[in-house]
């Protein structure tokens, strides 16, 4: 079995690009993993679908991984690597649950290198379902977004300030609040709008 040592991976809910990990995730260290070989379309499907594992496949990888902590190293229970040779995914098994992550680029660099040295095998899966497809939107935008529609749910009934944020955003008068709400959170997705947005909520913090 091939290995590969010494990566970060960071776990979440939903498989999310290298940059948009936060230094609060709970990144972990892996000091050993294993690796294997298999086609693009598996990689597709396993990536993109909600996938149940086979026994035996499982059995083959169990404790096989590592993980350093600061006091010992742990055995994870399931969890290895995929790649076809041009992408890496890292899986982990927590339950009935999948996860998945991708390497930071120097490190899945290094992984399809080695790569190259192994024959392909015929991963056991079964699709579940489909996973949603998240919206093209890196983490970041999404938390900003989150953050307006929040403040602007806390200022709802404060008419005067809707009327100056729609100004501001539209460069026209509205009267009608509802119409007010409804066009400010159409409009998040706007980059100028957005960024308006957001630095009028964060200027309103600053002078609390």
């Amino acid at each position: 079995m091939t290995y590969i040592y010494d990566i970060l991976l960071n776990f979440k809910d939903e498989l999310i690009e290298f940059y948009d990990w936060n230094k609060n995730d709970n990144i972990m260290h892996i000091r050993k993993i294993p690796l294997f070989k298999i086609t693009s379309k598996d990689l597709y499907n396993i990536k993109n679908n909600n996938i149940k594992f086979e026994y035996n496949f499982l059995e083959k990888i169990k404790n096989k991984t590592e993980l350093f902590t600061p006091k010992l190293i742990k055995k994870i229970e399931y969890m290895f690597l995929l790649s076809d040779g041009n992408t890496v995914l890292a899986i982990l098994k927590q339950d009935k649950k999948i996860k998945k992550s991708f390497l930071l680029v120097d490190e899945e660099l290094d992984t399809v290198e080695e790569v190259k040295l192994l024959d392909y095998i015929d991963i056991e899966y079964k699709i579940i379902e489909k996973e949603k497809i998240s919206e093209l939107k890196t983490r970041k935008q999404k938390e900003i977004e989150k953050f307006i529609i929040k403040e602007i749910n806390k200022i709802k009934n404060e008419e005067e300030k809707l009327k100056y944020i729609y100004y501001e955003c539209f460069n026209k008068k509205e009267t009608n609040i509802e119409k007010i709400i409804y066009k400010i959170k159409e409009g998040i997705s706007d980059v100028n709008i957005n960024k308006k947005l957001y630095n009028f909520f964060k200027l309103i913090e600053v002078h609390k």
